[in-house]
């Protein structure tokens, strides 16, 4: 639109001092005509007045001298015009140059206002992209920061999944750790079982032992009730020898009598907790049955077998299946080939060992 208006103004100039020109010039050219039509008619004038002159006096000097006369009157007059010739001739010409001028500054004016115009849209051009660039670097700056803050984001983002995949693969190895666990734990648990149910087993056949060694102790306890009454009375009969034999003696003057023997020969009772502190004491023996379980089971049978030591300690009969061992040779040094190179070892149950460490805490300090 803004270079439309300046074509507009442009071509309107250049018509006006186009029209300006030809107003102007036309006037010099009538003056110049009017000049050149007064110069022919003082010529013509010029003429006459000679040739009048000439039909008059003829050829005598007057004539002469006022053909000079009239000659230096027309050079004069001639002179005159060219003067006043050249004047209209220049004022002709200065006026077309005038005009012409006129023109052009219209023209240059009409021009410097469309320049004017021109400068005046691209300075406000250059204050809208000015503006527009300001616009344009402060979004920039925004989609800096905005950019920058996403890249953050991402930064943290990929942080977090780090985290979360390390977290992830340790939950992993935690969940096959404990499966693992669990696994072991149920091994465990279902070893735990049998070796509960081998207890219950073993327990069952010590219960037993037990049995068949009570009603051994009973047919014991009367066969030693027998025996008792038969070393009653043989220690009767050894009574009445030993009267025998010390009447002798006194007779005699000789003490038969060795006094470095005790004459006691009797064990005292043993207790409960000490029987417990015996099994606290032991190894595994050829019964396969371990501490483990006499000491979780002893409450079933601490009874029945402290009466049983007790017993065997009153009656000096030991059950038969208490002398029962194992025999382990075990090589020391030399030749494996000769059997003096062993050292045997003998393993009896845990049972039997109860009853030798009970011995100690029967025999009377």
């Amino acid at each position: 639109m803004f270079g439309i208006f300046v074509i507009l103004v442009c071509a309107i100039s250049a018509s006006t001092a186009g029209l300006a020109k030809a107003s102007i010039t036309v006037v010099p050219e009538q003056q110049v005509q009017a000049s050149h039509a007064d110069y022919d008619v003082a010529g013509y004038e010029g003429g006459y007045e000679d040739a009048g002159a000439g039909g008059q006096k003829g050829g005598n000097g007057a004539e002469l001298t006022s053909l000079a006369h009239s000659s230096a009157v027309q050079a004069k007059n001639a002179v005159r015009s060219q003067h006043t010739a050249g004047s209209q001739a220049a004022f002709g010409v200065k006026s077309s140059l005038a005009s012409a001028a006129f023109g052009a500054a219209q023209t240059a004016q009409a021009a410097l206002v469309g320049k004017q115009a021109i400068v005046q849209n691209l300075k406000r051009q250059a204050i809208d992209a000015q503006q527009q660039l300001q616009g344009e670097i402060s979004q920039y700056h925004q989609l800096e920061a905005v950019a920058q803050a996403s890249q953050q984001v991402s930064q943290d983002a990929q942080n977090q999944l780090h985290t979360l995949t390390a977290a992830l693969t340790a939950a992993q190895g935690g969940a096959a750790h404990a499966e693992q666990a669990a696994a072991e734990a149920a091994n465990a648990a279902a070893a735990q079982h049998e070796m509960v149910v081998e207890a219950k087993q073993r327990i069952a056949q010590v219960l037993n032992q037990l049995q068949h060694a009570l009603d051994d102790l009973q047919q014991t306890e009367a066969s030693a009730a027998k025996a008792a009454e038969a070393a009653h009375v043989a220690q009767s009969n050894a009574a009445a020898a030993g009267l025998a034999v010390a009447a002798a003696s006194a007779k005699s003057g000789h003490d038969g009598y060795d006094k470095s023997i005790n004459s006691s020969h009797f064990l005292r009772a043993v207790n409960k907790n000490e029987i417990i502190n015996v099994i606290s004491t032991l190894a595994p023996g050829p019964d396969s049955i371990t501490v483990k379980i006499i000491k979780r089971f002893h409450t079933c049978f601490i009874g029945p077998l402290v009466h049983i030591i007790n017993l065997s300690f009153k009656d000096g009969v030991i059950p038969s299946q208490w002398k029962q061992a194992v025999a382990t040779p075990i090589f020391k040094a030399g030749k494996k080939d000769l059997p003096y190179n062993y050292l045997p070892i003998s393993v009896i149950n845990n049972f039997a060992k109860i009853f030798e460490k009970c011995r100690n805490y029967g025999i009377p300090r």
